[in-house]
């Protein structure tokens, strides 16, 4: 079982022409360059000019060069020059036109050297130095790098990690209006990361940053409506910010959306729609996503039943480290269905889900025990396994014990009966027969919160 040529003049006629051309000329090339590729977070900058995405990284480059060659003491146009290569992923003169700028004291400059050492972008990946530009930037007052400083002690990456520091550099960040590090304190404050739990603080502070377009933001305000515990659920609120964000392509909006939507409970068909949303999840990357793509084919519920298509999805989530996924492909080897089958590879699958929680797989894995599929039978590791599927709240086991669907061995069941004895579950004689008392036992097992260890000793 499982589940340009001119005339010649003299010399004082071209110094003359130039020094009457060369200011206004200078200008038109600063102010080009300004306009293509300015940074807009970065403070240093004229405030008359306002920064700019670049959209065109080749013009941006034209005008850059131009305003170095003419103004080669204004770092500005160096960093910029910097962004245009950046965006025109010529990484190793970038770091050479960032480098040129940060030494002549240009912090916008400096902070983009770090994002360069954080990406490998040109440069051996290294995050001591970009942990070091970072902090060097964001001391000039640099809100991108406090927030990529901010990220790099949340995560403990070239540094130890430290949620207060992380946040307390996304709320200087955050102060300058930057709208990842205003996502990145919200979710702080979301998950108590740093500051003190507040999912009222979040959402304000979510809704500020989603109103500015950030796409994580909008996802993780559906999150909030969705389920979460202090925030009244709000299913019409949580689809409307997942739609948003899924709107915008963000592909983990899109999977939630598929989730969300299918836990309306209206009348309304809208299979084809959730099951678009997790195609398109699925394509993005999104695991979960994969294994819903995966189980419509394998059922041939809203789609043609489609075997090959149902272990391309499993086998895809089940590499991604997804444990659904995991369990799933562990099945197809197990049945031998769409895949040749091999016993090994389902125990090796199971395995892998089983370490992330998986309750399924914990019922799986026994199966294989308790018939000898690829193992030799052993009723003493199967009752291990299974009593972890049912102490994880997993129907099947409970079902499995209702009505065996295969001849366990007998030592099976008088291990299950000293684990429950052992959890404080059953007071009864250890007989290896699972009767009333045992079942009572079972369920009791089932429905607590009791996480027994299932590798503890027999």
């Amino acid at each position: 079982m499982a589940w340009n040529a001119r005339k010649a003049a003299s010399p004082l006629l071209i110094v003359t022409a130039l020094a009457a051309l060369s200011p206004a000329f200078a200008a038109g090339t600063g102010e080009s360059c300004d306009s293509l590729a300015a940074g807009r977070f970065d403070p240093q900058k004229p405030a008359a000019v306002p920064g700019t995405e670049i959209a065109d990284a080749a013009a941006a480059i034209t005008a850059c060069e131009a305003a170095v060659k003419d103004m080669p003491a204004e770092p500005r146009y160096r960093f910029e020059l910097g962004r245009a290569y950046l965006a025109g992923k010529r990484f190793k003169e970038a770091r050479e036109a960032f480098t040129k700028a940060s030494d002549a004291g240009y912090a916008a400059a400096t902070g983009n050297l770090g994002k360069l050492y954080e990406n490998g972008d040109g440069v051996q990946a290294d995050l001591k130095k970009a942990f070091d530009f970072y902090s060097r930037a964001a001391a000039a007052g640099v809100p991108i790098a406090a927030h990529n400083l901010g990220t790099l002690y949340r995560d403990g990456r070239g540094t130890t990690k430290d949620f207060a520091r992380a946040a307390a550099y996304f709320k200087i960040a955050a102060d300058a209006k930057y709208p990842p590090a205003i996502t990145a304190l919200g979710l702080a404050y979301r998950d108590g990361n740093g500051v003190e739990a507040d999912v009222h603080t979040a959402m304000a502070i979510l809704k500020t940053a989603a109103d500015l377009g950030e796409v994580e933001a909008m996802d993780a305000l559906g999150g909030l409506f969705d389920n979460t515990e202090g925030i009244e659920p709000d299913a019409k609120q949580a689809i409307a910010w997942y739609r948003k964000a899924a709107d915008a392509g963000d592909a983990a909006a899109m999977s939630h959306l598929g989730f969300a939507l299918a836990g309306l409970d209206d009348g309304t068909d809208r299979k084809q729609e959730i099951l678009e949303w997790h195609r398109k999840a699925a394509e993005g990357g999104q695991a979960a996503s994969m294994v819903e793509l995966g189980y419509a084919y394998e059922q041939g519920d809203g789609l043609a039943k489609n075997i090959d298509q149902a272990v391309k999805w499993y086998k895809k989530a089940a590499d991604l480290g997804d444990p659904d996924g995991e369990n799933n492909i562990g099945v197809m080897y197990y049945q031998g269905t769409g895949i040749e089958q091999d016993f090994a590879k389902a125990r090796q699958y199971y395995e892998k889900a089983m370490a992330q929680g998986q309750t399924l797989a914990f019922l799986n894995a026994a199966y294989l025990y308790g018939e000898g599929d690829g193992v030799a039978v052993n009723g003493v590791k199967a009752a291990e396994l299974f009593m972890s599927a049912l102490t994880g709240g997993e129907q099947g086991a409970l079902d499995e014990l209702n009505e065996p669907s295969i001849e366990w061995p007998k030592d099976f069941y008088t291990s299950l009966q000293k684990r429950l004895k052992r959890a404080g579950f059953y007071s009864g004689a250890i007989t290896g027969r699972f009767g009333p008392e045992s079942m009572e036992a079972a369920r009791a097992a089932f429905n607590s919160d009791n996480g027994e260890d299932g590798a503890s000793a027999e």
